[in-house]
């Protein structure tokens, strides 16, 4: 994916903008017991350097490679989280925040926690000077709360997503409803195994709120639902799927007015699993971001996209599956 000029500017402005908060406050923090296994950034550009690298990783196992290099356990590979609380955490901060939902930049120790980024102190020893929930530093957004795929509606022409809220894009052609026959393990034996599910693709957006900057993201998703009882589960975490994906497209963030801001940013990804590596969860695919500083009045803003490709996803060892194509 290609990153705009504007972006890099961004960047340079982004370790500006934190400067006086983080200047001159890089420590040697020793570690006490309660900040084991938790993410440490020396100071900001420390911290600026892995989101720059971040933005250049194109699928979800790149984060995953990163994520197992450091030593601590990730929001992302905790099972002390549940899997409600991971999906309202922003993805790329699933693999910066421990499993209690932390990491440092200098003596200041970010906090999350339901959309909220908080910052508390560290004296010179390691210790937490103040820990509570007073000082907000930043917030995040993403897609609208789960919809049922019934209630999703068909689009024309090229995609718009408010950079506000957070936002998503379900088309009704974006998913399928099936009986499944049969199910395996991994590469085993397909056994006899009854489920009513749905396979979903969808575009979505997450923002996050963070020392005065305004980071946007467009992903493309893939996820299953199913049923459960008289209710459908949202994001199926459990069954295994195999997927088989080649889009490519281009986003653009577009002034109220219509007018371009920025440049355009491309993709392209042809991506696919098998058996030996199959799909649990919902699946990122990211495409796009855009940063922005305050006080910029982003809901005067929005992402376009324009996207095609084929699609084929399915639950592993059954003998039905959803292969279309986007026009989005």
């Amino acid at each position: 994916m290609l990153k705009s000029i504007s972006n890099l500017v961004a960047v340079l402005l982004l370790a500006c903008i934190f400067s006086c908060s983080y200047e001159n406050e890089s420590l040697e923090i020793p570690k006490s017991s309660d900040l084991d296994l938790i993410k440490i950034f020396d100071d900001f550009e420390d911290y600026q350097s892995t989101l720059t690298l971040f933005s250049t990783f194109k699928e979800t196992s790149d984060f995953e490679k990163w994520s197992h290099q450091v030593n601590y356990v990730s929001a992302y590979h905790s099972n002390k989280i549940t899997v409600e609380d991971k999906n309202n955490i922003p993805f790329t901060f699933l693999f910066i925040l421990n499993e209690n939902k932390e990491f440092i930049i200098g003596n200041k120790l970010i906090h999350y926690s339901e959309g909220i980024f908080y910052e508390n102190t560290i004296d010179s020893f390691g210790r937490i000077i103040t820990k509570d929930q007073s000082k907000v530093i930043g917030t995040f957004k993403q897609e609208s709360s789960p919809v049922e795929e019934t209630e999703l509606v068909n689009y024309s022409s090229k995609v718009g997503l408010s950079t506000q809220n957070g936002t998503l894009y379900k088309p009704a052609s974006g998913w399928k409803e099936f009986d499944r026959n049969t199910y395996q393990s991994y590469c085993g034996t397909p056994i006899n195994k009854s489920l009513k599910y749905r396979l979903v693709h969808y575009l979505a957006v997450e923002t996050i709120d963070l020392g005065g900057v305004i980071q946007t993201f467009v992903y493309f998703k893939l996820r299953m639902s199913h049923k459960g009882g008289a209710n459908w589960i949202y994001n199926n975490t459990t069954t295994e799927r195999l997927y088989n994906i080649n889009i490519s497209g281009n986003c653009r963030i577009k002034y109220y007015t219509g007018t371009q801001f920025g440049n355009t940013q491309y993709f392209n990804f042809n991506s696919n699993n098998n058996c030996s590596n199959p799909l649990k969860g919902t699946k990122y695919f990211p495409l796009a971001d855009f940063v922005f500083f305050k006080p910029t009045n982003i809901s005067l803003y929005k992402w376009e996209v324009s996207l095609g490709g084929t699609v084929f996803h399915k639950v592993n060892g059954d003998n039905q599956n959803f292969n279309t194509t986007v026009n989005w």
